[in-house]
């Protein structure tokens, strides 16, 4: 990442400590406007503050902090994004998913259906990402810059050092540990299914007339799931669909809000259990997954605000 070059220095435990206090911050800074779409439908503080700590506390959250990872500059973007969908203000929802460029892929597979709906906010995302492409050039050179395209290549192909894509938690991931094919076969597959979804998304956002509830939080989990890289610690983003299942609350009155506000710290736990067996740990997060990306629309079929009378 460019932004690394500014913040690391010869002694790793400084450069660890500065690289998570900005990481802290960056979660802070999404979660905060996350609690912004919420106030929208007119929460009250209590309960946007108990969601607000529920996130922070959030498993994935604190393994990503754990690892030093980048995961924070992907919920801050894709709240940027959500932020921006829910405000009518696109520009500033593309240029949220600008900010995913560090992991192309997954800008690629969110941004890519807002061509076919909301051409301002793919407009945003080109400018963003223009603007930081040129920041990382002006920041890492020409070399620099084509070291850091190598790495994403590396790991996109499986073949990075540490990469266990056997322990990911997306379609490649699932696919590895159930079978018996070469990597090389497992790894095609995986990139089908990305195309795939990638196509299915474009179709599903051109058809959508309004931002109904459930869109947004389907998205993202599909987005999880198909990209080609996925650890748990990106299972940060799951926030996305769990604040966009509590702001439904409201709407369909199910599951309560007093409840719903809950849901980061009961996931939190689900997934936590899930570790005392490999079993658990590679199947609750996918049931998980399966759980917000479904539940919105189970709810809408069955609202009466949604559902014809009879005649």
């Amino acid at each position: 990442i460019p932004i690394l070059k500014g913040i690391m220095s010869a002694n790793y435990v400084m450069s660890f400590y500065r690289w998570n206090l900005l990481m802290i911050l960056f979660f802070v800074l999404g979660i905060s406007i996350l609690s912004q779409v919420l106030r929208q439908k007119e929460f009250d503080q209590k309960t946007i503050l108990t969601s607000a700590i529920g996130s922070i506390l959030f498993l994935p959250v604190f393994v990503s902090l754990q690892n030093g990872q980048d995961t924070a500059i992907l919920v801050l973007g894709t709240a940027i994004w959500v932020f921006g969908l829910h405000k009518n203000r696109y520009m500033l929802a593309g240029i949220g998913l600008s900010l995913i460029t560090v992991r192309p892929h997954l800008a690629l597979i969110l941004a890519l259906p807002m061509l076919f709906r909301y051409k301002r906010v793919f407009f945003g995302f080109i400018l963003g990402s223009g603007v930081l492409a040129l920041f990382s050039i002006t920041l890492l050179g020409l070399n620099g810059t084509k070291e850091f395209i190598d790495i994403i290549f590396l790991t996109a192909g499986g073949n990075w050092y540490g990469t266990h894509q056997e322990a990911m938690l997306n379609l490649i991931g699932l696919l590895m540990r159930t079978l018996p094919f070469e990597g090389v076969i497992i790894r095609l597959i995986g990139w089908i299914g990305y195309g795939i979804a990638i196509v299915a998304l474009c179709i599903l956002w051109s058809r959508k007339t309004g931002l109904h509830s459930g869109l947004i939080g389907l998205t993202v989990t599909i987005a999880v799931l198909a990209v080609p890289h996925l650890h748990f610690h990106d299972l940060s983003l799951l926030l996305i669909p769990i604040y966009e299942l509590i702001r439904s609350s409201i709407e369909y009155k199910h599951p309560a809000k007093e409840i719903a506000v809950l849901l980061p710290i009961a996931i939190s736990l689900l997934l936590l259990a899930s570790n005392a067996a490999p079993v658990l740990q590679y199947t609750v997060p996918y049931i998980v997954m399966l759980g917000l990306a479904g539940y919105p629309y189970y709810l809408r079929d069955k609202s009466p605000l949604t559902t014809p009378h009879p005649t």
